[in-house]
């Protein structure tokens, strides 16, 4: 994916238990609460507790959708 298709996006690589992972994720929009993960514009946000951070990670659910940008 291109520079400019990435930068889109808040959160565009995970790793999860379930779905697609790794080569098979890639490029795949994430819905997760409506909200795109970035530190500054998302995770700081909904990380109520500073947990998030101190763990070095937040465990969400997701939903693969369609990006609207095809």
């Amino acid at each position: 994916m291109s520079y400019a298709w990435r930068s889109k996006y808040g959160w565009t690589a995970f790793c999860g238990p379930a779905g697609p992972t790794g080569q098979a994720s890639c490029g795949k929009c994430l819905l997760n609460g409506g909200l795109d993960l970035d530190f500054d514009t998302v995770f700081s946000k909904i990380d109520t507790d500073g947990q998030g951070v101190a763990q070095g990670h937040l465990t969400v659910n997701y939903q693969f959708v369609d990006c609207g940008d095809n």
